[in-house]
């Protein structure tokens, strides 16, 4: 849920709790990561027929991102770290797979890169803001409340996954024919997405420490987020055509 409220959160958080609010999110995470991980692995093993070393790497190779800091980094609005500290180490890790996987032809030494760029973004995004963000000594909140302080954050996400998810999954138990075709789409979506995430996270650190500001700030992105997806859609429409060719 950190991922879809975490960076509104920071932006709005006085600079001196954001470190204990960190603190308090990757306490979490790293406790559901315990859970999660091992159910993620057998539930792969079962669907690769028994391929438990490809469920293990995999699992972690796509869990262990959820417990990055890019989503802080955009809440205290500084771009640079965002992209040195995160997406720099992530993306080293996914050139490194495509590299591993043209010379060795083995899907385990692409998933190996991946994790490891991964864990390079994980290990100094977190320790980037635990170093620059004072630790005060303030008392943290048990792990049920955390959670039950995020359950409206975690509904959106999960929301979010799954309209992204369902369809292709759709399309491939009851439509097998048409899979190429929408794969292609959704690819573009996805790139589409991607192209509009920058406005999304400038946004998203733009929300005010001082309430009384919230509202005109509110307004002010609402009318822009609008004129950005009437231009978004409208390039959407026109371009998509030509480069789905």
């Amino acid at each position: 849920g950190w991922g879809a409220t975490g960076a509104t959160t920071v932006a709005g958080l006085p600079a001196r709790a954001r470190g204990a609010f960190h603190r308090q999110s990757i306490r979490a995470r790293v406790m559901l990561m315990a859970l999660v991980a091992p159910i993620t692995a057998v539930v792969l093993t079962v669907t690769l027929r028994g391929d438990v070393a490809l469920a293990v790497l995999g699992s972690l190779a796509y869990l262990v991102p959820a417990l990055s800091t890019n989503w802080f980094f955009t809440g205290i609005a500084q771009p640079s770290r965002l992209l040195m500290f995160d997406t720099i180490p992530a993306t080293i890790g996914v050139i490194g797979g495509v590299i591993a996987g043209a010379l060795t032809s083995s899907l385990l030494a692409v998933l190996a890169c991946n994790l490891l760029g991964n864990l390079a973004a994980v290990v100094i995004g977190n320790t980037v803001v635990a170093r620059t963000h004072p630790r005060i000594t303030v008392p943290l909140d048990g792990i049920g409340a955390t959670l039950l302080a995020q359950r409206h954050a975690v509904v959106t996400s999960a929301t979010s996954t799954l309209y992204v998810s369902l369809p292709l999954i759709a399309v491939n138990w009851f439509i097998p024919s048409a899979l190429t075709t929408y794969a292609m789409a959704d690819r573009l979506f996805r790139y589409a997405s991607l192209a509009m995430l920058p406005f999304q996270q400038f946004f998203q650190g733009w929300v005010p420490e001082d309430p009384d500001q919230l509202t005109a700030r509110a307004r002010k992105a609402t009318l822009a987020a609008l004129g950005i997806s009437v231009i978004g859609a409208a390039s959407i429409a026109l371009l998509s055509p030509i480069a789905s060719r």
